[in-house]
């Protein structure tokens, strides 16, 4: 066991993680330039520049005017001044015969005017044909971008009809509906403008900390132009064990099946406390009864139930009485039956078809050759090339899995529309990396960026979304139990949710639970220390939320501001031990800056997801090494939570060495590395916050999640990351620093400046309106006249034509405290309002007038992209102190 000392020369408050990761986009970010009606666009920004022009000069001319008229002699000449007058008040060509009663001082002035209104008319009439024409040449350019073999093979995965539609229009010539065109164009532009690591849209790989001629150096190939990646798909775990449970509950299996007690089981006053079943994992008691008690003391390692059925018969008379026993407790959770799949296993359909194989029984052979071809096809995916061969295979997947769960019975996806859809788009995942080290990144010049990305590490302590609920759980704590209490932590759970569930009961009038807004540091909380923390933030925010801009229209904070601001902070204000921020890089006049997307906990996350992968491909050659797994911190333990909650997106390499024994899940670990949940109980910290503690180790325990499925995590898991661990999203678009007032009860249009810290872009600029407030299609005769309102609207409001644009329900600002970002069907979507093919993608999701959108500004911008793609960095900083094993 070491400590890792390697830090960033000059900097004693942070180590950096021992490699970065790199995503790049599916497609070059030039295919988003063929997206947009460029001349017509630009003819609309004339024209809204002409109409603003035309207004001033109105106003102008018509003061002048004015004056010449009180001045005329009444009779015809100053009645022709009065209808120049009243032409130019109403925005009409003034007749060149008037021109002659106009004084001389205003002749100019006057025919300017009537020259601007010949140019807006003569744009005016230009600009539906320019549209029209520019409206095809973005079908072409979609036609001929979606083309890109990548492009195509992450249709394939992501959409299959929609690639079946691509294929259609490349076959006869004739492009599909608008609606299926829109869709197309959403894709192509995802897969440009954003890394979302689904299907090969993006490709992933790490990156040393080094030395290089720039601050970014691209391995040989990439440099080169040449991306493509290694792929590898894999199953959807949640099917496999669905298939492994309906197996091991048959009559003919289940008796040889190893069991165990649940890890959950807890004795508290003569009554047994523990975790029902998923997914609902109700909190069970049960009174401790001889018989229950016997059960428990006959359970070992290795146990079946056969075993245990075996040995409580041999003091019971009746054997339907003891089989009627152990199932219900089978059924509540009690006993679990041993899944023969680990969680984390790398190849479960191999280990699932090795154990149907190692039980023999009659009837299986059948489902173990189905779930052969469907390994078989999982296999071939990546390897073939030509897109149209991929769908039949994936097809095959589908169906095989289909088939391999109506075999043993299991139809809950045939039940359910929702589950029927999910079945179909997430039954395997395809994944594209670069082997080995993808790029180098200079270590001195990312060192004044990391630095100042420190400074918001510390600032993310106080501004975390668990802190006012950690806080309320301490003052509960301290109401209900003795000082000195040590309280297990499932009774402690249990007794969180009953205090939940009597607040939700209770009347408006009576005040409700404290944990009725424990999400929220609300000035009015029961509890002193989120009126504390309240006041704290409130000071926050006057420092980063409400500081006038600079002329730039920036709002910038000095790093040492927020450290100084931090030293009056109690001790229950933690600076993260441990985050994973999702970030790029962006040029400015001045150097590189840093501009964040969103902060997660680290622990290796994104790197280890990435590691394994490797480690599946055997590419892991020459990659960066790694410094081993985070141990502890002042004594502090940490462990993790191996449940992939039915995704594989949550397979991982370890990040730490211990691991929450959970019901339902099966681990690799060596049983010193696990932590059942019976073995943990709390009590009060020093420092205002409550403990978790491990009862063999006497440590204090610090849960954590450096997996990638945050909201697939088991109720009872996400509670105790939560409740005395390390938020899982310590920063996203929701976090409340980003908020100064609400937007649903703004007038027009809310914005938000851009905020930086030092050279880290904490916030893009942002406009938040209600989905009614924008231009609509509805409300325009024509294509060319919509286009103008819009252009009219952003030159209005300043907002970029190329932005990022989310579709909120208005709830979800009322949650902004709670951690939750957006759901994936919420995530930002890239916008250019100068292409019609992605405003109208934009109109088809504004279904609810009460929604909100919001507008970020794109950047970097797409003209400043390093390289042909789009790329964004993981990044991981840690607390020093941390011991490495």
């Amino acid at each position: 066991m070491d400590t890792l000392r390697e830090a960033v020369p000059g900097s004693a408050g942070y180590l950096t993680g021992p490699a970065a990761v790199v995503r790049l986009a599916g497609s070059p970010v030039a295919v988003l330039d063929g997206l947009r009606c460029a001349r017509s666009w630009r003819t609309a920004g004339e024209l809204v520049g002409l109409r603003a022009e035309i207004a001033d000069a109105a106003a102008e001319l018509s003061d002048l005017l004015y004056a010449a008229i009180g001045a005329a002699d009444d009779g015809e000449p100053k009645a022709r001044l009065v209808a120049v007058r009243r032409a130019v008040h109403r925005g009409r060509r003034v007749d060149p015969a008037r021109l002659t009663d106009v004084p001389a001082d205003l002749a100019a002035p006057v025919r300017a005017w009537t020259a601007r209104l010949a140019e807006r008319d003569r744009l005016l009439a230009e600009l539906p044909d320019r549209l029209e024409e520019d409206w095809a040449a973005s079908y072409r350019a979609l036609g001929t971008a979606a083309r890109l073999p990548a492009f195509q093979l992450g249709l394939v995965h992501a959409n299959p009809d929609m690639y079946l539609a691509l294929h259609k229009w490349f076959d006869t010539g004739r492009a599909p509906q608008r609606q299926t065109v829109l869709r197309l164009a959403q894709y192509l532009a995802r897969s440009a403008a954003k890394t979302s690591p689904y299907s090969t849209f993006t490709s992933s790989g790490l990156a040393a900390w080094s030395r290089c001629d720039d601050i970014v150096e691209l391995s040989g190939r990439l440099a080169e132009g040449r991306v493509a990646a290694a792929t590898t798909t894999e199953i959807s775990v949640g099917s496999l064990h669905r298939i492994a449970r309906a197996v091991s509950e048959r009559p003919e299996v289940v008796g040889g099946r190893p069991i165990r007690i649940n890890p959950s089981v807890t004795v508290a006053d003569d009554t047994l406390v523990f975790l029902g079943r998923r997914p609902v994992e109700h909190v069970h008691s049960l009174a401790v009864t001889p018989t229950l008690r016997r059960v428990m003391d006959l359970v070992i390692p290795g146990t079946t139930l056969d075993d245990l059925r075996d040995a409580l018969l041999a003091r019971a008379a009746d054997g339907s009485q003891v089989d009627a026993f152990l199932r219900r407790l089978v059924a509540l959770g009690v006993l679990e039956l041993v899944p023969p799949l680990a969680d984390q296993a790398p190849d479960p359909v191999a280990d699932l078809r090795v154990w149907l194989q190692q039980l023999g029984q009659p009837g299986l052979e059948r489902l173990d050759r189905t779930l052969h071809g469907v390994h078989e096809a999982l296999s071939s995916y990546s390897t073939i090339e030509a897109p149209g061969e991929r769908v039949a295979v994936r097809e095959a997947v589908i169906r095989g899995l289909d088939t391999a769960l109506r075999e043993v019975g299991d139809h809950a996806h045939l039940n359910s529309p929702k589950l029927a859809q999910e079945f179909g788009r997430y039954s395997f995942y395809e994944n594209a990396v670069h082997p080995g080290t993808t790029a180098v990144l200079d270590r001195s010049r990312w060192q004044p960026l990391l630095t100042d990305l420190d400074a918001v590490r510390t600032l993310l302590g106080l501004i975390g979304p668990d802190l006012p609920f950690k806080l309320t759980l301490d003052a509960l704590f301290r109401s209900r139990y003795p000082a000195d209490a040590q309280v297990p932590l499932l009774v402690f759970y249990r007794d969180v949710l009953a205090e939940q569930s009597a607040g939700a009961a209770a009347q408006p009038a009576a005040g409700g639970s404290w944990l009725a807004h424990s999400r929220f540091a609300g000035e009015d909380s029961p509890v002193g220390a989120v009126r504390e923390l309240h006041r704290l933030r409130t000071a926050g925010k006057r420092l980063l939320g409400e500081r006038k801009p600079d002329e730039d229209g920036v709002v910038r904070v000095d790093p040492e501001e927020v450290r100084t601001l931090a030293e009056e902070w109690p001790g229950w204000v933690r600076t993260p031990t441990s985050i994973a921020a999702y970030c790029q890089l962006a040029e400015a006049a001045h150097g590189p800056e840093l501009v964040v997307n969103t902060i997660s906990c680290g622990f290796g996350r994104g790197r280890n997801r990435v590691r394994q992968i490797l480690d599946a491909l055997d590419l892991r050659e020459d990659a960066p090494a790694g410094p081993g797994l985070a141990a502890d911190r002042d004594d502090v333990l940490f462990a993790e939570f191996e449940a992939v909650a039915r995704s594989a997106v949550n397979v991982r390499r370890p990040g730490v060495p211990l691991v929450v024994d959970y019901p339902g899940v099966r681990s690799l670990r060596s049983p010193e590395d696990l932590l059942p949940v019976n073995d943990l109980y709390v009590r009060r910290g020093e420092d205002g916050l409550l403990a978790l503690v491990s009862r063999r180790l006497g440590k204090q325990i610090c849960p954590v999640h450096p997996g990638l499925g945050d909201r697939l995590l088991p109720p009872a898991a996400r509670f105790m990351v939560e409740a005395f661990g390390e938020s899982n999203t310590w920063f996203g678009a929701h976090t409340e620093l980003r908020m100064t007032s609400d937007p649903r009860a703004a007038g027009g249009v809310h914005h938000l400046p851009r905020l930086m810290v030092g050279n880290v872009v904490l916030r893009r600029a942002m406009w938040m309106t209600r989905a009614d407030r924008l231009p609509r299609r509805a409300d325009a005769a024509t294509d060319a006249d919509w286009m103008l309102r819009t252009a009219g609207w952003l030159a209005e409001h300043g907002i970029p034509e190329r932005c990022f644009a989310t579709v909120l329900d208005p709830t979800v600002l009322g949650q902004a405290g709670n951690g939750q970002g957006p759901g994936n069907d919420t995530k930002p979507n890239y916008l250019d309002f100068a292409s019609m093919l992605l405003l109208l993608g934009l109109e088809r999701r504004l279904t609810e007038p009460n929604a909100i959108v919001q507008i970020s500004e794109m950047v970097p911008d797409p003209g400043q992209v390093r390289g042909e793609r789009v790329a964004e960095y993981i990044v991981e900083l840690n607390e020093p102190g941390v011991t490495y094993v």
